[in-house]
């Protein structure tokens, strides 16, 4: 059965310089977390990761995972925020699980994350 791709909404580069001014941090293994409601209907999306990291295949990869476990779990995302994530260096050798782990992990801490038994599934 097909199933509609959600979209993500991303950040544009004033919107991030206001979350590094503005935003609440957290951090978790060096990966870091800004936050800072929008007053929108919906959740943007950014992620930062630097050269340090990799090659841009590798970077690219690591964007692409984060954005993926992003767009899966933007419906338990309690308030309507701009969310930005910086990478470590030290993330390396990193897959989905271990992306959407951290994610999910970094959401907690900001306690803007639903946990699953208090959310509602569509199946």
């Amino acid at each position: 059965m097909y199933e509609p791709r959600l979209s993500i909404n991303k950040l544009k580069r004033n919107e991030i310089k206001r979350l590094f001014e503005k935003g609440e941090r957290v951090q978790i293994k060096n990966t870091k977390l800004y936050y800072l409601g929008n007053g929108l209907s919906i959740s943007r999306f950014a992620i930062l990761t630097p050269k340090k990291l990799g090659n841009a295949v590798y970077r690219n990869r690591v964007k692409r995972y984060f954005r993926e476990a992003f767009r899966i779990n933007q419906y338990k995302i309690k308030s309507h925020s701009d969310i930005l994530i910086l990478v470590s260096p030290d993330i390396k050798n990193t897959n989905f699980v271990t992306a959407e782990e951290i994610l999910i992990n970094l959401l907690n801490k900001a306690g803007i994350f639903i946990n699953e038994k208090n959310c509602i599934r569509f199946d």
